[in-house]
């Protein structure tokens, strides 16, 4: 058995890791696999379902911004698939637009089980950005706007420099 080579760079690293790894930037490897079209490919103002898909989004996750490309973006990939394209219809029908998230999650537990895995799959797109277990394209410039970090309205972002002191400063409510 050959004994592993010890670089300089190697040497003081624990053979383990031993905190959480850094956010990876999915897509960003040439070769990587990533799902759907590039945001410059789609185009809010054409896409079918778009308003009624942003409205639905912000129920699902509870309010703040929803970009309108993801949105396309995540359109186009549900488009593919001709059982999650029904299943959407049936979130979509639902009335989100005067619905608080307690009355979407009641009228989505009375949908149908794909309708509900589909809700689950829009949830993890708008906090993850992956879709099944691939990451969407793009998803490096996703990162800083992902509802992950509007729902943690007291920290900044990993690697969002606000300053020297802001420690200091209470954080806002809200």
């Amino acid at each position: 058995m050959a004994t592993p080579a010890i670089s300089e760079g190697s040497l003081y690293r624990p053979l383990e890791t031993v905190a959480s790894p850094e956010p990876q930037v999915a897509g960003s490897a040439v070769g990587e696999e990533t799902i759907g079209p590039a945001l410059a490919e789609v185009d809010p103002a054409t896409t079918p379902g778009q308003a009624e898909f942003v409205a639905l989004s912000t129920v699902l996750v509870g309010g703040g911004r929803i970009d309108p490309r993801r949105a396309a973006q995540y359109l186009v990939i549900t488009a593919e698939d001709p059982a999650k394209a029904a299943a959407l219809q049936v979130l979509l029908a639902l009335d989100a637009n005067t619905a608080s998230a307690g009355d979407i999650a009641t009228q989505i537990a009375a949908a149908s089980p794909a309708a509900r895995s589909l809700s689950q799959e829009i949830l993890t797109f708008w906090y993850t950005g992956v879709v099944g277990d691939t990451p969407i394209t793009d998803r490096g410039s996703f990162w800083f706007g992902m509802s992950a970090w509007q729902a943690i309205r007291y920290t900044p972002a990993t690697s969002a420099c606000k300053g020297f002191g802001v420690w200091a400063t209470a954080p806002a409510n809200g």
